[in-house]
């Protein structure tokens, strides 16, 4: 349990790489938080996965990625890994990070 009791923030969690990633470290012993915008993905992985923390999130969308950080009690802190399984940088984020 090479993860065990790490937080890892996952996104892009209902489906593909992010899926197998979030299973793969919740079997690792992580404390997994798995974001994504497609409920029934993440519904199926919590059903693989019962001990994974999942939220529908639109990571496109700062303002409210910004507020779940800022709010979240699920969160075990300090987030130790971060997992962005996107396939695109989307032009809000892209924006917001350009004026940085």
């Amino acid at each position: 349990m090479r993860l065990k009791n790490k937080t890892c923030v996952v996104t892009g969690a209902a489906a593909g790489i992010g899926f197998a990633t979030a299973s793969a470290f919740a079997v690792e012993g992580a404390h997994v938080i798995a974001l994504d915008r497609d409920l029934n993905g993440l519904q199926a992985l919590k059903a693989e996965c019962p001990t994974v923390k999942t939220h529908i999130l639109d990571v496109t969308d700062a303002d409210a990625v910004t507020l779940f950080f800022e709010t979240s009690n699920t969160l075990i802190k300090p987030v130790m890994l971060m997992f962005h399984a996107l396939t695109g940088i989307f032009s809000p984020v892209a924006e917001r990070i350009a004026a940085k």
